[in-house]
């Protein structure tokens, strides 16, 4: 069972595409920014999502939400679909958004945790209601939320402010969301975590945590935006 962790997509549909044509895995956790915006797309100003001839059914897609996706649709799926439960809601066919705190369970039986969430640096140059939505922080009501369950990894848009990622005069030091995350370090003790966000790949270390962040796709399809998670 092949699974890999991918990064940023931000809706260029036609790399995840080529990406997964090439690459071949059964399974894909991408770590946020899908680019999930269904309304601005019916007004002509996103790229659809269309899995029929992109993704095959066999591969199972989980994400979780960025920054950069319409979280007031993505609130009403939680809300009209299943009453506020955190839960996958699946979106196409096998494509599933990971609500915040929800989990799945891998064959291999580890259980990875899914907090989507984060702060977007480009808000003054995006439209509220359009292509940008006061829900991308992950909030205190997502904290309540979080299951009594136990867990091996966590999948997150950004990173909690424990992990040093050594990326000098970086915008995106300071989201409140990363408090949140060092919250969820402390309290599940993961032993691997991947995000994405930062456009760059690193790793690092903290306590009994290995941490990676992922580029974002590029149409050059390059090694840097994804990994391949190991056996146990």
């Amino acid at each position: 069972m092949r699974v890999m962790v991918l990064g940023d997509v931000h809706g260029h549909w036609a790399d995840l595409s080529d990406l997964i044509k090439n690459m071949q895995p059964d399974i894909v956790l991408q770590c946020g920014d899908f680019g999930y915006f269904p309304r601005w797309v019916e007004k002509g100003g996103g790229r659809p999502y269309d899995p029929t001839g992109r993704m095959t059914n066999r591969v199972r897609f989980h994400w979780c939400d960025g920054n950069h996706e319409d979280h007031e649709i993505l609130a009403m799926l939680r809300e009209n679909l299943d009453g506020g439960k955190r839960r996958a809601f699946e979106i196409a066919p096998n494509v599933f958004w990971q609500d915040r705190g929800s989990t799945l369970t891998l064959p291999d039986g580890r259980v990875v945790l899914f907090m989507g969430g984060g702060d977007s640096t480009d808000k003054k140059a995006r439209k509220q209601g359009r292509d940008w939505f006061p829900g991308e922080l992950i909030s205190w009501a997502d904290m309540r939320a979080l299951p009594d369950v136990e867990v091996d990894i966590v999948i997150s848009h950004t990173c909690p402010k424990k992990f040093k990622l050594q990326l000098k005069n970086h915008d995106k030091e300071n989201d409140p969301s990363r408090q949140f995350l060092d919250e969820v370090l402390e309290r599940y003790k993961p032993k691997l975590w991947f995000f994405g966000h930062w456009h760059n790949r690193i790793q690092g270390r903290e306590g009994r945590c290995s941490w990676e962040g992922l580029n974002k796709l590029t149409p050059m399809l390059k090694a840097d935006c994804f990994s391949w998670l190991t056996d146990r």
